[in-house]
């Protein structure tokens, strides 16, 4: 591996280095390391996500609150990526003639992943399926230097990795299957078969571990369905929004499409394998139907992958190149310009963002297509090609936000890292415990809960989802507010609005705690004294 072209390589590290002191971490990461801090044990804290996560996130917990700490989180994961990357790019150079190249181009588009993506199960899940899928390309077909035992190795690694992208949130199986398909695309079926069942034996033997380790998982994980929202005629508009949220946040999908478009003549194979991938990788976001991005987080990485693999493959530069570099720079720029609109104007008219960047992909194929690729210079293809790579850049925009048009439109890159502040609420001691009505207090204040549910999930969603009440968790979560031990309710107005909330959990607040006379406020966030 030679970085022969130190400029691009020079500007990736700049970016990312921008990235990683600027952007911080999103509040759902923010909201399981809030839940790991307060005392419990991480088998026993609710944290709205599956063991293997927590434990993942674990080491996190006790940085703290600060700038400085989301900037050691986000260049620690940062290290996963590169590792990752580098295992790609050893497996890829047995099927592609650049493939440093490609594992550098998926590597930036984890490292420079939307600010709701980074970190998320999803995302992590993705950066596991990397190493697997590098793992399984290189033991698949070893060199004859290769040392049995390193092949040994990797034979056992891949699936175990396949396997934790499966655990980390149950729906990134996805993440593995997709890997499946891809080894069975580049190596047969035997092979993804072989590494299929490997996968699910891991991930069964995870599974029932969890279980062991964790008493209330199995219980979690039956009723957490309880907390996501029923499916009514609306759903398949907002289900269309969601999805034209991507190319606005990731433009490298567009670039996708504009190059797997015209390889359609001659590739229709391979062109229909990715969009049966990205149908896969967007089933959690149909399924779980809570319009949060973070859940197609793998396509925009697949989707860099492809573009990288077509612009720098011998058989498809000459042609794709010129055609990857203009919608690279149309959608970078349109993404660009779109994103300096106001926000109550990107929710009420995100359709005529969709028909933009539809359009900057019709206007590749007006410039690109009539022309003759051939006949560009060798260095003019590469450094046109590399143009593609440029929306790459828009996710770490200072502007760009967590959604174009959905939950968290108005939270930008710079206003995340804001956020990232230790809460300090007059009358209440570092020390006291506390039960919290609240989403982001267990993270910024970090006060000892004395409830497993340390955010009340269950409580703050009985309100309008009517079958959350008749679980044993909103039950558990409900008996907490009876603990004499907590000598505060420390509650998020904007987030737990009492006069919204079930008739039980108002009674259960009002009976434990005087909110009608805190002890003390700050920032929206009330404390209520133990009557």
């Amino acid at each position: 591996m030679r970085f022969s072209r130190p400029v691009p390589f020079l500007l990736v590290l700049v970016v990312t280095g921008w990235s990683v002191v600027s952007a911080g971490i999103n509040q759902d990461a923010r909201f399981v390391l809030g839940s790991l801090s307060a005392g419990w044990p991480v088998g026993d804290a609710w944290a709205h996500r599956p063991l293997l996560f927590r434990v993942a996130m674990l080491p996190f917990a006790a940085l703290g609150p600060t700038p400085v700490a989301e900037a050691a989180i986000r260049l620690l994961l940062l290290g996963a990526v590169v590792f990752a990357s580098l295992v790609l790019g050893w497996g890829v150079s047995r099927i592609h003639t650049r493939p440093w190249w490609v594992a550098g181009v998926v590597g930036v588009s984890l490292a420079w992943a939307p600010g709701w993506d980074f970190a998320e199960p999803e995302w992590m899940a993705t950066v596991f399926a990397v190493a697997g899928l590098g793992l399984t390309l290189r033991y698949t077909d070893p060199e004859p230097h290769d040392p049995p035992a390193v092949n040994a190795v990797a034979a056992t690694l891949a699936p175990m990795l396949l396997a934790c992208a499966c655990l980390l949130k149950y729906t990134t199986t996805t993440t593995a299957v997709v890997v499946w398909g891809l080894v069975w695309w580049t190596r047969g079926l035997s092979h993804s078969v072989r590494l299929a069942w490997r996968t699910l034996a891991f991930a069964a033997s995870g599974l029932v571990i969890t279980m062991l380790v964790s008493r209330p998982e199995y219980l979690w994980l039956t009723e957490m369905s309880a907390l996501n929202p029923t499916v009514d005629l609306g759903t398949p508009r907002e289900l269309l929004e969601g999805f034209v949220n991507v190319p606005l946040v990731a433009p490298i999908t567009m670039v996708a499409v504009a190059v797997l478009l015209p390889l359609w003549r001659w590739r229709r194979l391979a062109v229909a394998g990715c969009v049966a991938a990205v149908g896969v990788l967007s089933l959690p976001f149909v399924l779980q139907h809570q319009n949060f991005l973070y859940h197609l987080a793998p396509i925009p990485v697949l989707c860099a992958g492809v573009v990288a693999a077509v612009v720098t493959h011998p058989r498809t530069a000459a042609r794709m190149g010129p055609t990857a570099a203009v919608a690279g720079l149309g959608a970078t720029s349109a993404a660009t310009l779109l994103w300096f609109f106001p926000e109550p104007l990107r929710n009420r008219h995100w359709e005529f963002a969709s028909l933009a960047m539809v359009a900057v992909v019709a206007l590749t194929w007006l410039i690109t297509l009539p022309r003759s690729a051939r006949r560009l210079p060798r260095p003019g293809r590469h450094w046109l090609a590399s143009g593609a790579m440029l929306t790459l850049l828009v996710p770490v925009f200072p502007v760009t936000a967590y959604s174009y048009s959905l939950a968290h439109r108005g939270t930008t890159n710079l206003d995340n890292r804001a956020l990232a502040q230790p809460l300090e609420i007059p009358g209440v001691a570092t020390d006291a415990p506390v039960v919290y009505l609240s989403f982001s207090a267990p993270y910024r204040m970090q006060n000892p809960s004395t409830c497993q549910y340390v955010s009340p999930t269950w409580l703050q969603r009985a309100g309008d989802r009517d079958a959350v009440p008749d679980t044993r968790s909103f039950s558990m979560n409900l008996a907490c507010l009876y603990d004499p031990d907590a000598r505060f309710a420390i509650v998020e107005s904007d987030w737990f609005v009492l006069a919204d909330a079930d008739p039980h959990v108002r009674t259960a607040v009002e009976r434990g705690f005087d909110c009608t006379r805190p002890t003390g406020s700050s920032e929206g966030f009330i404390a209520c004294p133990r009557r």
